[in-house]
């Protein structure tokens, strides 16, 4: 069956095996936290819009009754997914929606089933999260577990709905930092040597900047000055249903749909955006790739599409994080260096800057983090 995506709240139409079309619109909770659906079958799409524009006026006039139950009756587990699916699209990055939503689904899971809102405690939270850690779900998913209730408890005693936000008084997990490695000086200096024949090469030297990768496959040749030597990161490359936003809402979440799936996304702090001085060996790769990018379109003919991006396929288009893993892994073999992920080059590059002297907040301002936390997590002694 072949659904058509809708944005947030417009409902759906769906094409049956029959070849009908049912048009379905939610509308609300039921005591155990799960969605109510209304739904009609019509014989053309046609018709199953007009039979869903019905049902959104019918939702919205309530004549399906409450969309849920009174705060003092209703579990806690569906006033959250409930407020999850009530607030706007524009509040949070995709990303981080979609995150936010994984992790709320899984520590309802561990709430008391019959416990209310007003009736719910930090107690009651500390279980469950210790219940997500138990169940084997890793340390950041729980964190961020957290994160969104307390987003939605501060939202509901906003709302004066509670008294007071008792996941802030809730135990916060703690994060243990997994081992990785990373090149150290002389492993990063093989590895460009190496890099110099492959398709990628200014790309690697681009990400032992610090450049996380979707940074670096965002950048547009506008974001370069060769001859002043800089680079400026104002993009990120990512991958979104573009087809459950708006123009309107892309536009408010500074996000510019390219191809397919693939977006470009600002950074989401201001440390984020930020220029960087280039190392003469990186101007020289990018020149070099210049060079070979200009002459692409002559034998691509018409399939040669221009985004402007320093880093794309034979045919202009973006690039997948799954090219580069699996180009990188490759390169990595041929050196005989060992086989580290791709965003460890970022972790790679903090460490060599450390280990050549330069000052912990010049490194944090080329990495583009303000954390401190965040930029100890990136250096490591080598």
């Amino acid at each position: 069956m072949a659904k058509k995506r809708r944005g947030h709240g417009e409902g759906s139409i769906t094409k049956l095996a029959n070849g009908r079309f049912r048009a379905s619109i939610t509308i609300g909770y039921d005591a155990q936290g799960r969605q109510r659906f209304k739904t009609a079958t019509r014989r053309t799409h046609r018709e199953a819009q007009a039979a869903l524009d019905q049902l959104k006026r019918d939702r919205d006039a309530g004549k399906f009754g409450p969309a849920a139950l009174s705060v003092a009756k209703q579990p806690a587990a569906a006033w959250l997914h409930q407020w999850f699916d009530d607030t706007p699209l524009t509040r949070w990055s995709p990303n981080t929606r979609t995150a936010y939503r994984h992790a709320l689904r899984r520590i309802t899971a561990h709430l008391p089933p019959r416990i209310t809102l007003p009736q719910l405690t930090a107690q009651h939270l500390d279980r469950a999260l210790h219940g997500m850690e138990e169940a084997g779900y890793a340390p950041s998913t729980v964190v961020v577990a957290r994160a969104v209730v307390m987003a939605a408890l501060d939202d509901a005693k906003r709302w004066k709905l509670v008294t007071e936000n008792v996941a802030r008084d809730s135990e916060r997990p703690t994060v243990i930092d997994p081992d990785f490695e990373v090149f150290d000086l002389d492993q990063a200096q093989r590895f460009l040597q190496a890099a110099r024949e492959d398709q990628f090469d200014a790309l690697w030297h681009v990400l032992l900047l610090g450049l996380r990768e979707g940074e670096a496959l965002g950048l547009r040749w506008s974001d370069l000055d060769l001859d002043a030597g800089t680079l400026t990161v104002r993009w990120q490359l990512q991958r979104m249903n573009v087809q459950a936003y708006t123009a309107a809402q892309l536009a408010k979440l500074e996000i510019v749909p390219l191809r397919g799936s693939l977006v470009l996304k600002r950074p989401k702090s201001k440390r984020g955006r930020r220029t960087i001085d280039l190392p003469k060996t990186v101007i020289a790769a990018l020149r070099r790739h210049r060079a070979a990018q200009l002459e692409a379109p002559l034998w691509a003919g018409t399939k040669w599409q221009d985004f402007d991006l320093v880093f794309t396929t034979h045919f202009g288009t973006p690039i997948y994080a799954w090219q580069i893993n699996v180009a990188f892994k490759a390169l990595c073999e041929r050196a005989g260096l060992p086989q580290i992920r791709v965003h460890d080059l970022r972790h790679s590059a903090a460490t060599i800057l450390l280990v050549l002297g330069e000052s912990d907040r010049v490194i944090m301002d080329v990495i583009g983090h303000a954390d401190r936390r965040m930029f100890e997590r990136y250096t490591h002694v080598v």
